[in-house]
C-alpha cells in the first residue's frame, strides 16, 4: 500500500480508513478527532467523487444576514472536489450561490487571531469569512446584522457568511462546522472595526513574508 498523507497531519502514513479506503490517518489519536467530520463523508468516498449529485454533503456556517437580526447558524451544502496534490484529501466545493446570491466576485477573509487588530491573541486555528467584493458598493443594501454589531463600522453590504477551516488551511480547502465560539470571533472581528483584510497569525504571516514577489498565493 502506497503512502498518503495524514487527513489530519499531513504526515505519511499507510494506515487508512477501512470502510471508505481513502482517507488515511497516521494514529488512532487523529482518526477519533476527524470522526465527526468524516462521518458525513465516508460514504461519498466509498462511492467515488463522481458518483455525486450536485451538492449531497452540509456543513454548519454562521450567517450575518443582510437583513437584520442576530447572526445565525446555518446549513452550507458542499460536494468533494479533486485536489492534484492530495488526491486521497479532496477539497470542499461550497454552494455559496443560495447564501451569496452573486458568487462571480466572492472574496475570502482569513481570520486567525481573535480581533481584527494584527497585536490581537492567535486562535490556534483559522476561519473563513466570505462575502461579495462590491461590499462597499452605494448601489447594494448595507448588512443591517453588522451594522447593528458595529454602527460606525465598515459599511458591509450583501450577506456574509463564516465558515471553520480543518487543519491545516493552508493546505487545503476543507471546512468543518462553526462553534458558538468561533461566532463570538467573527462579531468580534466585525465589532473592532474588521474592514476584509485577512487578520493572519505568524507562522502563516512568515509564510507569506517568504515567498518571493510578484508569485501569486491564496490563503483560504
Amino acid at each position: 500500500m502506497a503512502l498518503s498523507p495524514c487527513q489530519v497531519c499531513f504526515v505519511d502514513t499507510r494506515k487508512r480508513c477501512a470502510a471508505c479506503k481513502t482517507s488515511h490517518y497516521c494514529s488512532s489519536e487523529h482518526q477519533r478527532s476527524d470522526r465527526r467530520r468524516h462521518a458525513r463523508e465516508c460514504a461519498v468516498l466509498a462511492a467515488g467523487l463522481d458518483s455525486q449529485v450536485e451538492f449531497p454533503l452540509k456543513v454548519k456556517a454562521v450567517l450575518f444576514p443582510v437583513s437584520g437580526g442576530k447572526p445565525r447558524i446555518i446549513d452550507v451544502s458542499y460536494r468533494l472536489g479533486h485536489w492534484p496534490t492530495t488526491p486521497n484529501i479532496p477539497k470542499h466545493d461550497l454552494d455559496l450561490l443560495p447564501v451569496l446570491g452573486d458568487t462571480r466576485m466572492a472574496l475570502p477573509v482569513t481570520i486567525q487571531r481573535d480581533g481584527p487588530k494584527p497585536s490581537a491573541p492567535p486562535l490556534g486555528h483559522t476561519l473563513t469569512l466570505v462575502h461579495t467584493l462590491e461590499y462597499a458598493d452605494e448601489g447594494r443594501t448595507r448588512n443591517r446584522c453588522i451594522e447593528r454589531i458595529a454602527p460606525k463600522g465598515f459599511p458591509w453590504r450583501g450577506n456574509a457568511v463564516g465558515f471553520r477551516n480543518t487543519p491545516p488551511a493552508e493546505r487545503i480547502a476543507q471546512y468543518d462546522d462553526v462553534t458558538e465560539d468561533d461566532v463570538r470571533v467573527f462579531t468580534k472581528y466585525f465589532a473592532e472595526g474588521g474592514d476584509g483584510r485577512n487578520v493572519l497569525d505568524a507562522d502563516t504571516q512568515a509564510l507569506l513574508d517568504a515567498i518571493p514577489r510578484g508569485v501569486d498565493t491564496v490563503i483560504f
